[in-house]
């Protein structure tokens, strides 16, 4: 029954993880005025939500539409493909080694992030690629990444240490 169960969670998390990919490379090949126009919801709802929260007035300008295109639009994306890559490839932790799991899952992060930018955003028209964003999508992944890798590296440390 375990067996099916953790089959049918790395299934899910293999579809979760394949659709985000999938999301993110999308965004990535939209032209600069759809993009421009994305992040200008997206700005306009965090100014709601931060208006809401704290009663102060938020100017939606160009520099906190800039913010928020970058900690929204690359950082908290990154963050949230980074955790479910990581529980994704820690759910074959058993078929495979813990340091294997977590050089693949770091490496194609990277790899995601340099494709997203250097390749996608490079054929979209009015886009071009930028070294800081890769620097701050990788940010976003490694963070909850590195969290979830001691989680995981501390159970495979204690199942080693039974084992002995």
């Amino acid at each position: 029954m375990k067996t099916k169960f953790r089959i049918l969670g790395q299934i899910l998390l293999g579809v979760i993880y394949i659709a985000m990919l999938t999301y993110f490379t999308i965004q990535s090949l939209k032209n600069g005025n759809a993009s421009n126009e994305t992040s200008s919801t997206v700005a306009n709802v965090a100014a709601m939500i931060i208006e809401w929260t704290s009663g102060q007035k938020v100017t939606v300008d160009e520099s906190f539409c800039y913010a928020v295109r970058k900690w929204i639009g690359h950082y908290g994306y990154f963050v949230a493909l980074g955790g479910v890559s990581s529980l994704f490839y820690y759910s074959f932790q058993r078929q495979t080694s813990w340091l294997f799991s977590t050089l693949f899952h770091f490496i194609s992060g990277i790899v995601f992030a340099f494709f997203t930018e250097f390749v996608c955003q490079a054929i979209a028209s009015g886009r071009y690629p930028s070294l800081n964003d890769v620097g701050m999508d990788y940010l976003g992944f490694i963070s909850l990444s590195i969290i979830i890798s001691l989680v995981f590296f501390f159970l495979w440390r204690k199942s080693k240490k039974k084992e002995a």
